[in-house]
């Protein structure tokens, strides 16, 4: 019963989607996601759906961030809901010349909806220098069901 691309499934919850259907229903119980550390004891189900949401959705809460640790959106948020639990994300920052600065998720199980951040460091945990990036976001689910989405932002810095 448990999600087919778990490299172990030792200390990964099931949990229960729907729970006005049965345990046995196909489907219904899943692994606890990735985003969710695999478990959400005394916590709502991290699989859990009750009503669908009308459509999915992927955002940057700002297009302009500055990791300058003045308190001042020093982190790029981005948020996601989808109309349904299961989804696999992949996500990276590239640089306007198309190079990798960093991944940030990899075959990460989501929740059906929540966010995640980056701090501006990129894959050798230095600073990335200002300027205009594009995260690609590729969202997919064991049903070949694939969603991609593109969004620009800015790295920005103080004058000195």
């Amino acid at each position: 019963m448990h999600f087919q691309l778990l490299k172990t499934k030792e200390g990964v919850s099931l949990e229960r989607s729907k729970l006005s259907r049965p345990n046995s229903d196909t489907g219904n119980l899943r692994s606890a996601t990735s985003a969710s550390g695999f478990a959400t004891p005394g916590y709502k189900n991290s699989q859990y759906a009750d009503e669908p949401v009308a459509q999915e959705n992927f955002s940057l809460a700002s297009k302009i961030f500055s990791p300058d640790n003045d308190g001042y959106e020093d982190l790029l948020e981005m948020n996601y809901r989808f109309p349904s639990p299961g989804k696999i994300a992949n996500v990276s920052i590239f640089n306007v010349h198309g190079v990798l600065i960093k991944r940030l998720l990899k075959n990460f199980t989501l929740n059906s909806e929540g966010s995640f951040i980056w701090d501006g460091f990129n894959e050798q945990s230095q600073p990335a220098p200002p300027g205009i990036y594009l995260l690609q976001a590729d969202f997919f689910d064991t049903d070949g069901q694939i969603s991609k989405f593109s969004k620009p932002f800015v790295l920005a810095v103080k004058f000195k």
